[in-house]
């Protein structure tokens, strides 16, 4: 299979190179033309003979005459050389993380395979002590990924001091561990590739490199792609880096060290243009891993990045520590993947998202989102007021849109007379004014409602039957 898609890797490229020629070619032929042409308006009877004449001497006359043609060409060249932009779909994945397969982690994978072009699942995570591996591992339910059109596997490994130095014992501990998940997977679910995460430092990207052609060679017939930094585009050995894989995925979502701005995105979609294009003049082929998450962010009073919580991770902060939580903008994003589906390098081949939605996630998009967002398009937002009975009468907010809503708001209900009784639930407190209540959020709160999900603010009661107005006032 590899050897398959490197022989039509060879033949694009070769026809890219022709179709680069031929356009070249033409230029100087239209200009050839359209001197003949100009001469044979004018009157010119030898016309032809200047053009097409029998020496080189003949041709510098043309060239001489029709300078300004010449001048156009030449500017037209680079237009002709470049690679036209793709504009088509692009193949999208999901990247699986949790390590633990629950039957919520296995449900969300079968779903992901209606809507995606299938999934990347985080087989184990390698950690060190000293030479000694440590492998944690995932315990994947390979039936769920049987059915997946694309099956591929992740294998993290934990920073190395020093990669030039690294032994046969470290190397063999990966290897080791790379065996494994294939045979593992070979009778459920064959894997397609595998995906080398590991943050290299770029002082050892040369070495990574070589490493990285041992692994190569280990998982043929599947294909080995890394994760890259966009730091690394920098770097003289990333071409060399790149060479020695099928593919890398560029991740352009990342929790800066420092924190210096009150603005910045955990994806911010001006710098994964800019990172996306750079990585195009490569010409390799590569996916770019885009996140669907929300973390806590913990940073010292200097700014200093301690530590960062996802679901199921509780920070322990110093008492000073600064929390801020950050999350992936599913409009930013829509527009970004809007533009590339119009749009984009012809290497940039897939989008990997970054992380599968699954319902028992407390920090991560639901499917409805993620939906919306892969089509390119904002997803719909939709806020209710739902209230059941008649007394008393309990009132509550539901999201019948496709995207989280964090809402603070005011919820003004209009009666014909005052209740007898009222109270409010958690994150909400109630005033009675006359023949008006006002719930509200409680001060500095904002209430976390998802796609299709109710949220209770409270409830009223009135000696008799009354008709009820609501208005929702968000602030």
């Amino acid at each position: 299979m590899l050897h398959a898609v490197n022989f039509a890797n060879d033949c694009a490229s070769f026809a890219d190179m022709l179709f680069r020629f031929l356009r070249v070619v033409f230029a100087l032929v239209y200009l050839l033309a359209v001197g003949l042409v100009r001469g044979c308006l004018s009157g010119d009877e030898k016309a032809f003979d200047r053009i097409v004449g029998r020496s080189y001497g003949d041709l510098y006359i043309v060239l001489r005459r029709n300078w300004s043609l010449v001048v156009l060409t030449l500017a037209l060249i680079p237009a002709c050389s470049q690679r036209p932009a793709v504009r088509q779909p692009l193949d999208q994945r999901v990247y699986v993380w949790q390590r633990q397969w629950t039957s919520a982690v296995s449900d969300a994978v079968v779903a992901s395979e209606k809507q995606l072009d299938g999934v990347v699942a985080l087989g184990a995570e390698l950690e060190w002590n000293g030479a000694i591996a440590r492998p944690i591992e995932s315990n994947i339910d390979w039936k769920a990924l049987r059915h997946c059109k694309r099956c591929g596997v992740a294998l993290r490994v934990a920073p190395i001091a020093d990669l030039k130095n690294v032994g046969d014992r470290r190397s063999d501990a990966v290897a080791a561990e790379v065996r494994r998940l294939f045979s593992e997977a070979e009778k459920e679910a064959p894997i397609t590739e595998l995906q080398l995460d590991f943050d290299c430092a770029e002082k050892d990207l040369l070495a990574y490199s070589r490493w990285v052609a041992v692994l190569r060679r280990l998982v043929t017939p599947a294909r080995l792609v890394i994760t890259a930094l966009p730091a690394w585009l920098d770097s003289a050995a990333f071409p060399q880096l790149i060479a020695n894989c099928d593919s890398y995925v560029l991740q352009v979502h990342s929790v800066p060290l420092h924190k210096s701005a009150a603005d910045w995105k955990i994806c911010d979609p001006a710098l994964a243009q800019q990172w996306v294009a750079r990585a195009a003049a490569y010409k390799k082929p590569f996916a770019v891993a885009l996140p669907t998450y929300r973390c806590i962010a913990g940073y010292t009073p200097a700014g200093r990045l301690l530590g960062v919580t996802m679901d199921s991770v509780q920070g322990r902060w110093p008492p000073d520590t600064r929390l801020h939580e950050v999350a992936a903008d599913p409009d930013d994003l829509a527009d970004l993947i809007q533009k590339w589906q119009k749009r984009r390098p012809a290497e940039l081949r897939e989008i990997i998202w970054y992380r599968l939605p699954v319902a028992t996630d407390a920090r991560n998009w639901r499917f409805a989102t993620l939906a919306a967002v892969a089509n390119g398009r904002r997803p719909r937002r939709q806020v209710d007021i739902v209230s059941e009975g008649t007394n008393p009468v309990d009132i509550a907010i539901r999201n019948n849109g496709e995207a989280d809503e964090r809402l603070r708001f005011e919820l003004v209900v209009s009666s014909d007379e005052p209740p007898i009784a009222a109270d409010a639930l958690r994150g909400c407190s109630v005033e009675l004014r006359e023949a008006k209540t006002i719930f509200a959020t409680n001060d500095g709160e904002a209430l976390q409602v998802r796609p299709g999900e109710t949220y209770n603010v409270g409830w009223l009661r009135f000696a008799s039957r009354v008709n009820l107005q609501f208005q929702l006032v968000r602030h």
